[in-house]
């Protein structure tokens, strides 16, 4: 089972489903970095295509801020609404609010 390392217990977990859409993950992140809360930890889900255009994007950050998120990663592409990427992330949230967002 994939885990965050954790040093305090955020407030927010957000998921963000990642399908291949080039620079969208970049957008989504770069805004979720635009917050003034500190207190969450992102879940990025990557849909089986574009992975290796996911992991440009991410890479483009600064390693302090790529310590706020873990990456999971489907073989195939199964599409948003095969829900198992929400559930799979769902698992990996230990706080009190989860929000949703949709990079592509």
């Amino acid at each position: 089972m994939l885990s965050f390392a954790r040093t305090k217990q955020e407030q927010v977990t957000v998921i963000i489903r990642c399908g291949d859409v080039p620079g969208r993950l970049r957008r989504t992140l770069q805004s979720l970095a635009a917050q003034t809360s500190s207190s969450w930890r992102a879940v990025v889900v990557l849909d089986g295509v574009g992975q290796a255009l996911a992991e440009k994007e991410l890479s483009a950050f600064p390693t302090s801020f790529a310590e706020k998120f873990l990456v999971l990663r489907g073989k195939d592409r199964l599409g948003f609404a095969a829900g198992w990427h929400l559930n799979l992330a769902l698992g990996q949230s230990q706080s009190e609010f989860v929000a949703v967002l949709d990079a592509g």
